[in-house]
């Protein structure tokens, strides 16, 4: 296997965040991290796999504590939002470690920013496109795409907030971030093939 970097993905709803990860995974040969990475730190941890599969949508503890309730051990001198996070955190470095992957959400960039080969984005769109994207991709009615479209913005920023102490989105944390209505979904695929690629020869050349 080529030396691709550890690609990471943030998304606004509705972006084509998980389409384009698949797609990107399939064309560099790659392991795409998501019910696999769940189902990987509710065996590790004892906690239900629902827990880290909502994790990357709320901070709050009242909902975390409502889904664990009785299904698992807690340690109550932690909060258990905090515990959540820091379980899904060993997870992202052990599975960053076992060689290139790409990882969809859960502040991933943020966890293994101190990795070298650490490539992070963030794709992004106008709320109209996402709308449409959403409708196509989910297949739910437009009423229903703009209403997800607004609430997951806001339980992905309070999260991401609540845990790193940055701004979700903000460009300063990513190495790259792009409008995916620009592109489409597979000329986006296609470029971050091609910038993979590009960092794979000048890790194996180094």
């Amino acid at each position: 296997m080529k030396p691709y970097p550890v690609i990471t993905i943030g998304r606004q709803y509705g972006s084509g965040g998980k389409a384009i990860a698949q797609a990107l995974s399939q064309r560099l040969g790659i392991p795409y991290y998501d019910s696999a990475l769940v189902n990987r730190a509710a065996e590790k941890s004892g906690f239900p796999p629902d827990l880290f599969k909502n994790a990357d949508h709320a901070a709050s503890n009242s909902l975390l504590f409502s889904l664990a309730m009785n299904s698992a051990p807690v340690q109550l001198e932690r909060p258990l939002g905090e515990q959540v996070f820091l379980i899904q955190s060993n997870i992202l470095k052990e599975v960053a470690q076992e060689g290139p992957c790409i990882l969809l959400g859960r502040c991933a960039n943020y966890v293994l920013r101190e990795r070298e080969d650490l490539f992070s984005l963030f794709l992004r769109a106008p709320v109209r496109w996402r709308i449409q994207h959403a409708t196509q991709f989910y297949g739910i009615d437009e009423k229903t795409a703009a209403s997800e479209v607004s609430r997951q913005d806001k339980r992905r920023t309070n999260y991401y907030s609540y845990f790193t102490g940055e701004r979700w989105g903000n460009a300063e944390h990513y190495h790259m971030v792009l409008d995916t209505s620009a592109l489409g979904v597979d000329r986006t695929v296609a470029l971050l093939a091609a910038v993979a690629e590009e960092l794979a020869n000048e890790r194996a050349e180094a």
